[in-house]
């Protein structure tokens, strides 16, 4: 529904809040359920924005466990979400 894919852009916006206040946990969880909505819609280019925020977020908080997480959100392999994340800032 568009409820759903609006509810996406909020957690976006979220994940962006809790990535200001460092609360790295709160940002990723909020992200990765945009990444999950933006792909049931398979709508790319939000995707891409929400990649680059869980891309900016892996730096910031240099935990390794976000391409793992961010593999199992997509279905793809760890180092496949890896080169996604680096892809995404570039």
């Amino acid at each position: 529904s568009d409820e759903l894919y609006e509810q996406a852009g909020t957690y976006g916006q979220l994940g962006t809040l809790a990535r200001d206040r460092r609360q790295w946990e709160q940002a990723e969880q909020y992200y990765r359920k945009a990444l999950e909505i933006f792909k049931e819609y398979k709508d790319v280019h939000p995707m891409e924005i929400a990649l680059r925020n869980l891309s900016l977020l892996w730096k910031e908080a240099g935990n390794d466990i976000i391409p793992q997480n961010v593999a199992e959100t997509l279905g793809i392999s760890p180092d496949e979400a890896k080169e996604l994340l680096e892809k995404a800032n570039e």
